[in-house]
């Protein structure tokens, strides 16, 4: 669990600081937060930390010595602890970079440089990476890239920014930005998992499966509130300019970490790229077992029955009552029609599962 929380909550500072570095370059008020994002960037080496010391605990029973020369082994001799060295780095030059120059427009600029060298930095440790090492970073550091951009920014405006009011020529320029980042988070999003996972339907046996399935459902919620926020909220605030998106803005963003932490949690999973290897060393998922009714072990595929397509049915219906949450202006109905939206989701592709 703490792997999740660390690793998520490094994803969300490297968003929150692409996101302060865009704004930063128009937003005068943003671009004085330096102290702010100062403590942001620490924080980062910070939480990447965590995997570096629990590798060294381990390799301590291993090793002659003190803990700290098996720290220093990892941070010299092994990959993962090298790329935290860069991260730390490139970090300090980060923090550095904020408080010695003066221009808003050269400090942000080489920021968003240094910022996707720490994305880089972790994309070469991924899973993507080491199954597949060229294609699988790049396609990781797009896919935070993007994700980061969208992300970041939303989580800037919801909880930095100072601004009420008059949100109308925001809305209408991160409306596109978001739609942009959207793209290249599926393509990317469907690049990776067809590169991780030998079969998707299969890799619901695993832990990371699971993760992956609740965390594409999250995202169907996700492009929801995306839709709320980005057209819906954008008639809203052309009517009345004194109206403020951050409230729903604010939802979004929670909904993000929680797909952060998630990520997260999937960052120290076995990824599905040799299933019934993987199986022969532990078993499958307890969700995967709770939810389906498969015997043994083998090829997956969906088979629909009653209960699937009952599940799905309902799944649509709630998807039609958050109309009426939005409506009204209910974010907490939003959020609980949203739950019940990937929970009957989940539970029809779950009950569905049948040996091939």
């Amino acid at each position: 669990m703490i792997h999740a929380l660390t690793n998520g909550g490094l994803y969300a500072c490297l968003s929150i600081l692409i996101g302060a570095s865009i704004l930063s370059l128009s937003d005068e008020k943003l671009a004085h937060r330096k102290k702010t994002w100062t403590l942001v960037t620490l924080t980062v080496p910070v939480l990447a930390l965590f995997p570096i010391i629990e590798l060294s605990v381990m390799l301590q029973g291993y090793r002659d010595g003190s803990f700290l020369s098996s720290l220093i082994h990892v941070v010299t001799q092994l990959k993962g602890g090298q790329a935290w060295l860069l991260l730390f780095s490139l970090s300090v030059l980060h923090v550095v970079l904020l408080n010695t120059v003066k221009s808003p427009k050269i400090v942000y600029s080489f920021s968003l440089l240094f910022i996707v060298g720490m994305i880089l930095t972790q994309s070469i440790t991924g899973h993507s990476a080491s199954t597949n090492s060229l294609q699988g970073a790049l396609f990781h550091t797009i896919h935070f890239i993007a994700v980061g951009v969208w992300s970041g920014i939303l989580l800037v405006v919801s909880f930095f920014s100072d601004r009420e009011h008059r949100w109308e020529s925001f809305v209408n320029w991160f409306t596109k930005v978001a739609i942009g980042c959207m793209v290249w988070i599926m393509l990317t999003g469907v690049a990776m998992s067809l590169l991780l996972s030998e079969s998707i339907v299969g890799s619901w046996m695993l832990s990371y499966g699971q993760a992956l399935l609740v965390k594409h459902l999250l995202f169907i919620v996700l492009l929801l509130f995306a839709f709320v926020n980005g057209f819906l909220m954008k008639r809203l605030v052309a009517e009345d300019p004194d109206f403020s998106p951050k409230r729903w803005w604010k939802a979004e963003s929670i909904l993000v970490v929680f797909v952060y932490t998630i990520t997260g949690y999937m960052t120290e999973q076995e990824t599905p790229h040799n299933i019934a290897q993987t199986l022969e060393q532990q078993e499958p998922s307890v969700l995967f077992r709770l939810f389906t009714t498969v015997d043994g072990v083998g090829p997956l595929t969906l088979a629909p029955n009653l209960i699937s397509v009952a599940s799905l049915a309902l799944s649509f219906i709630f998807l039609l009552f958050t109309g009426v949450m939005i409506k009204r202006n209910s974010l907490a109905g939003t959020f609980f029609i949203s739950a019940m939206v990937v929970w009957c989701l989940y539970l029809g592709l779950m009950s569905s599962v049948s040996l091939s």
